[in-house]
């Protein structure tokens, strides 16, 4: 699992992961947390300088279910038992930086704009040769995930979005489900 290959999980103390993917513009740190269920999910994640600008397009690039995925697929029990060891707790860090701290030269910004639109966010930027890369169809996941928590018929609406049938939406989320990217849906509840 410590290899640079196509794409690998390098495991770190506390929880905390380095993935590494060559279609991404530098790796991503994340910090895993254990459900109730047992499983793994990124708690905390972080961008290097390699991802500079972070934009809104940069962090749809991030494939968290990919990432959930490996974790849980084959590193779970490393991951799990390096939780206990020592690591810089990041969050107690920043909070540092949270409303009434006064570091030197400290300022206030107010941020003005508003989460992406339903457009943007469910445009998935379709590679133009097979096969897909893993990061596409975390992109299908997210985007079918963020359309079931509103509830809305997620084929369709990504169908229109990106200019294909409904019926290519449907194979693309039998991709991810068969990469172990989307959870297979269970009885009683949407999607993945």
């Amino acid at each position: 699992m410590d290899s640079h290959g196509p794409s690998s999980l390098r495991i770190g103390d506390g929880g905390w992961c380095a993935y590494f993917d060559p279609d991404l513009p530098g790796p991503v740190y994340v910090r895993f947390a254990v459900e109730d269920d047992g499983r793994l999910s990124v708690a905390e994640f972080f961008l290097p300088s390699a991802w500079q600008p972070i934009t809104a397009t940069a962090l749809r690039l991030v494939p968290f279910s990919v990432i959930e995925a490996t974790a849980n697929a084959g590193a779970r029990a490393s991951i799990v038992g390096r939780m206990g060891t020592a690591w810089v707790d990041v969050e107690a860090q920043l909070r540092t930086l949270g409303p009434g701290q006064r570091g030197p030269g400290a300022k206030r910004y107010r941020i003005a704009a508003g989460p992406p639109g339903r457009g943007e966010r469910l445009q998935l930027g379709v590679p133009d040769s097979r096969p897909y890369p893993d990061a596409f169809y975390a992109r299908v996941t997210d985007a079918y995930r963020y359309l079931v928590d509103n509830r809305q018929a997620p084929a369709p609406a990504l169908a229109e979005a990106n200019n294909v049938p409904v019926t290519t939406v449907h194979r693309w989320v039998r991709e991810a489900r068969k990469r172990g990217i989307m959870n297979a849906a269970s009885h009683g509840k949407v999607g993945g």
